[in-house]
């Protein structure tokens, strides 16, 4: 007896390697890279938003500090200064050592009584416009303004006219009578006394009178550098030749640099320096005397500066002035 077995077999189809996974990974990786997109967005916003409110900052601190020292340096000479403009250069100054700021893009304005007497207000207005580092959107121009106020410490220069004082017109000498002539056989009059002439009064010397104004500040950026400054007015209604000023430097003071109008007439003998000013014509002042030293360890430091001349000059009570830092 035979026994015949049948072994029916299948044929299971399998899908092609790779045919489900491709379409899988293909699908993941494009939404790794739409979610990378949009978080790398969001870091660069958020880092420039960051740099522009740091540019901001650094701006607003500079300008402030312009308007200080620019209202500073107006009280001291009762207003502004048309001829030299030394309100708007000394606001120029602070502004040019701000981080990327331009001196042309700032705007100063001076406000006082008129006339501009001692303790009046003095108001100075300082506005920059520039542009931001990096400019997204609407966000193209920075905008800063700042405004600070102090008492005026004296009036107003006069002009040179009025300084000077008006002299006594030399009077006339009145002319002396013709004698009358004798008569013969007449008696002979009386002659009529000859009046004297009135001296000529002697003109009195017309002084030089010399004020010394300190001024300085410290460095935003780098509390331990000083810049200290000094300036000559010629109040009085003569003219003040060979103006010098002079300052010792305190112990612990040193590296010390020269700007200002003076930087190429100063001499150094030691611990003392002078400034070589030249002539200042009555009713006028000199340029700065600018000068930058470092104090480390930063400590409040007076410095001090004398003023003197070779013109006759008998008020010596205003010739010294100082600048207590910080």
């Amino acid at each position: 007896m035979h026994t015949s077995s049948h072994i029916q077999s299948s044929t299971v189809l399998l899908p092609q390697a790779g045919a489900l996974s491709n379409q899988p990974v293909a699908r993941v990786a494009g939404q790794s890279m739409v979610e990378f997109a949009l978080v790398v967005g969001v870091v660069f916003l958020l880092l420039f938003a960051g740099l522009m409110a740091l540019q901001r900052i650094l701006t607003s601190y500079t300008v402030q500090q312009a308007a200080d020292a620019a209202t500073n340096r107006a009280a001291l000479i009762g207003g502004d200064d048309p001829v030299r403009d030394s309100v708007v250069n000394e606001a120029a100054l602070v502004i040019a050592s701000g981080p990327g700021m331009q001196a042309s893009d700032a705007a100063v304005d001076i406000t006082c009584a008129d006339p501009c007497r001692r303790y009046s207000a003095i108001t100075v207005d300082v506005t920059y416009t520039g542009a931001y580092w990096i400019p997204i959107g609407p966000f193209q121009d920075l905008t800063v303004a700042a405004r600070a106020t102090r008492s005026s410490e004296q009036d107003r220069l006069p002009t040179t006219a009025a300084l000077r004082p008006t002299r006594t017109p030399t009077p006339t000498a009145t002319p002396m009578p013709t004698a009358t002539p004798t008569a013969t056989g007449t008696p002979q009059p009386t002659a009529t006394p000859t009046r004297t002439p009135t001296p000529l009064p002697t003109a009195t010397p017309v002084p030089a009178d010399l004020r010394v104004y300190g001024s300085g500040s410290v460095a935003w950026f780098d509390p331990t550098s000083y810049s200290v400054n000094f300036r000559v007015v010629n109040q009085g209604a003569s003219v003040a030749e060979n103006v010098r000023v002079v300052t010792t430097l305190p112990a612990g003071v040193t590296g010390e640099r020269f700007i200002g109008d003076y930087r190429n007439r100063v001499s150094v003998s030691g611990r003392t320096i002078t400034w070589d000013m030249g002539t200042i014509p009555p009713g006028t002042s000199s340029g700065w005397a600018m000068l930058i030293v470092t104090v480390n360890p930063q400590r409040t430091i007076t410095f001090v500066g004398v003023g003197s001349t070779t013109s006759l000059e008998p008020n010596l009570s205003n010739n010294t002035g100082s600048r207590t830092l910080p």
